[in-house]
């Protein structure tokens, strides 16, 4: 399966756009992209938006990105749609131990 990730900035925030599936296969290229962006990011946000499929692996990234973004000072949020992605995020409780936000203005004005 296809998979993506790339990094751009919208005002103070990193963030990380993934395309495809996160998943065991996908997990180094999305760990690498993680490290990069908290080399130089001091507030990240994953874009799961156009993301297919998370599986446990893929979570644990996202809530170790979190617990070392916060660590280092900094904010980390998920962006993600109304979908299967979201409604895994709110079944493992993810979305009351970081931010789950519809959109990029709703994560600017935080």
């Amino acid at each position: 399966m296809l998979f993506d990730a790339r990094a751009t900035s919208v005002g103070e925030w990193t963030v990380l756009r993934v395309l495809g599936e996160l998943d065991l296969a996908s997990a180094p290229e999305f760990r690498s992209a993680l490290k990069r962006c908290s080399q130089t990011a001091r507030n990240l946000a994953v874009d799961l938006r156009s993301c297919d499929f998370v599986d446990s692996v893929g979570l644990g990234l996202i809530l170790g990105a979190s617990r070392r973004c916060s660590h280092g000072g900094g904010s980390f949020a998920v962006l993600v749609e109304q979908g299967s992605v979201s409604r895994l995020l709110n079944q493992c409780r993810v979305d009351e131990l970081i931010p789950c936000v519809a959109s990029l203005e709703v994560l600017a004005l935080q």
